[in-house]
């Protein structure tokens, strides 16, 4: 695949979709997801978390694509939830990013839109494996763009994290993910992609946030609510909700969902200084499909406020 170099203009990424699963076998696929929870225990257990996304950071041309629609994402979303037609809505700001994953081409993007600063802590170290050609086919991406950048300051900074000298670009790894690190009132802005789904400790998470996060500060996450196991995501999306906690719990890992609703990351958001909260879902099951599962569901996610329709949200929100 060719990435032609194209403005950050006029390009909107808000969409919502719907999923309709083929069939319906219930007990099927209790019986499947339990396996697969356990071979996932199992597998992390002598692998550890290797991968934060479904392709290998090899793959230069589709890591960088996908980085680029995370950004024009926020960027959209952003727009939309403070009803502006500007498209620097980076520009100047102190971001810190909420687990990055396989690679820093995120926060060498948003420096080149003129960010003031980039930040970003995860659990694992997994930029570690991101090939040198992935970052040399960033910059050749940049240098052909209309954006206007100094190539050489980014290359400064990534070399800078690199030797874990932070600067203008600074990525931390804890295994406790403790945000304690950053300085207090320092943020302007708090993203995050398809990560907080996997937190051990959301609520936690939160709470560190009202204390390095401005008051002013905006706050936008994707959240992927839905079965991850590449096999059952589509044909059974609602799986991980099947499970009691006494199954579910002993089976989860550092990375495997926690099964946070929407509506209880807009309750921790109310409760720990966060306003004008808006959720915008972004995958949908069909609602003919819903009523067939629902019922076998855990009881604890039967209840309407789950609103178990809702498969991938993007939540905003104001610091006070």
């Amino acid at each position: 695949m060719k990435i032609e170099p194209k403005s950050n203009l006029n390009y909107s990424n808000i969409i919502l979709e719907f999923e309709s699963p083929t069939s319906v076998r219930n007990k099927t696929h209790y019986l499947v997801g339990f396996v697969f929870l356990v071979l996932n225990k199992i597998r992390h257990k002598l692998q550890g978390y290797k991968s934060a996304r479904g392709f290998s950071s090899d793959l230069i041309e589709k890591a960088l694509a996908h980085d680029l629609s995370i950004i024009t994402r926020w960027r959209d979303y952003l727009k939309k939830y403070t009803e502006t037609t500007n498209n620097d809505v980076f520009k100047g700001k102190k971001i810190l990013e909420l687990g990055p994953g396989a690679d820093l081409g995120v926060g060498l993007l948003l420096l080149s839109e003129k960010a003031k600063s980039y930040s970003a802590i995860d659990v694992h170290n997994l930029v570690k494996a991101t090939p040198p050609a992935f970052y040399e086919y960033l910059f050749k991406y940049l240098e052909k763009s209309d954006i206007d950048t100094n190539i050489e300051e980014l290359r400064k900074q990534l070399d800078l994290t690199e030797g874990e000298r932070n600067e203008g670009l600074n990525y931390h790894f804890r295994k406790d993910f403790d945000l304690s690190l950053f300085p207090d009132m320092h943020f302007d802005l708090v993203v995050s992609n398809a990560a907080f789904q996997q937190f051990d400790n959301p609520v936690k998470t939160i709470s560190q946030l009202s204390k390095i996060a401005k008051s002013g500060a905006k706050f936008i996450a994707l959240i992927d609510l839905k079965t991850h196991t590449r096999y059952l995501k589509t044909k059974d999306p609602l799986n991980i909700y099947r499970y009691n906690d006494f199954i579910f719990k002993p089976l989860r890992f550092k990375g495997s969902p926690n099964r946070m609703r929407p509506y209880e990351y807009e309750n921790a958001l109310k409760s720990h200084g966060w306003k004008d909260i808006k959720i915008y879902p972004r995958l949908q099951l069909n609602m003919d499909y819903l009523p067939k599962v629902s019922h076998t569901l855990n009881k604890k996610f039967r209840d309407d406020s789950n609103q178990m329709h809702y498969l991938t949200v993007v939540i905003c929100a104001t610091k006070l």
